[in-house]
């Protein structure tokens, strides 16, 4: 079976370590509206992420960022924005591993001849990484929040900033990016198209908003976000709600109604399963451990 994964955020990456380890034929394509220049280095979040994870070399605990990273040069970057007494905003507030920063160099440096996908795919080959993972786009497309007050942000102020603390009252995805070159077709291609247990609207919504990525996808399976009325992690919960959706895997459903022909939702939630308009598979959806994300990786292949 070939499997076009959409992803963003750890849920995503983690069913995405999950499919790979249990040898699935996959592909993957990762949110780019959360990418941002940080101290002059280009930073795709959600593609280091996926990367790391099927590297293995992921803090599983933690979620993001490389194992037994150090902060040294962060940590010297702070004490010199304090010292300096500047008052521009010097992004300081972003934390950035020893480790990781190299991926970022790597990264910011090739973007100077090459594309996105391109360098994606050398970060792929120098991770020994053989799956193919795609950034959703080369053109920049910028994930922002309107808040209820009216103020404009962009992800990473209300992510890692702000802490999501925010009240939003919208989501924007601004630019008019295209699909970067093999998205749609490996979209098309794929047996089934699987969307990750990540945030709809800030993770998969802006793959989703790219023209031609809807009408590329003729089967598809979505994971919920929400358990249990609760995010696994993250804002997802309170930024549903603050939408006016219900915090709950069938306002999860709704929000992909159209798109979406099977729901897979967790064993806790069995009982709404009557209230989702699409077919559903029930299983355990946690996934603390590379163990338990092959597990239910197998368990949804083997329900779709």
């Amino acid at each position: 079976m070939k499997v076009t994964v959409l992803a963003g955020g750890g849920g995503g990456a983690r069913l995405v370590a999950g499919l790979a380890n249990a040898g699935c034929d996959l592909t993957v394509v990762v949110n780019t509206g959360d990418d941002e220049v940080m101290r002059g280095l280009h930073i795709s979040p959600d593609v280091d992420t996926v990367l790391y994870y099927l590297a293995g070399l992921i803090d599983w605990q933690r979620g993001w960022g490389l194992q037994k990273e150090s902060l040294a040069a962060n940590d010297r970057y702070r004490e010199l924005v304090v010292a300096s007494g500047v008052e521009v905003d010097m992004q300081d507030w972003f934390t950035l591993g020893d480790r990781d920063l190299a991926t970022h160099m790597f990264r910011t440096q090739l973007l100077t001849a090459a594309s996105l996908t391109e360098v994606t795919a050398a970060l792929c080959g120098a991770l020994g990484v053989s799956v193919p993972v795609l950034p959703m786009s080369d053109e920049p497309q910028r994930t922002v929040l309107e808040t209820t007050s009216g103020d404009i942000v962009d992800f990473q102020t209300y992510f890692v900033r702000h802490q999501h603390r925010d009240e939003i009252g919208a989501v924007r995805y601004l630019g008019s990016a295209r699909p970067g070159p093999r998205v749609l077709e490996a979209l098309r291609d794929a047996d089934v198209v699987l969307i990750g247990p990540s945030n709809p609207m800030l993770s998969i919504g802006p793959i989703l908003a790219l023209d031609g990525v809807r009408d590329a996808i003729s089967r598809c399976v979505a994971v919920s976000p929400i358990v249990g009325g609760k995010a696994i992690k993250g804002p997802a919960d309170r930024l549903m709600a603050s939408l006016g959706h219900e915090v709950s895997c069938v306002g999860v459903a709704k929000v992909y109604e159209g798109l979406v022909d099977t729901f897979v939702i967790d064993a806790v939630d069995a009982d709404r399963a009557s209230e989702i308009s699409m077919r559903t598979i029930v299983c355990d959806t946690m996934m603390p451990g590379p163990d338990e994300a092959t597990r239910v990786a197998k368990e949804i292949i083997d329900g779709i």
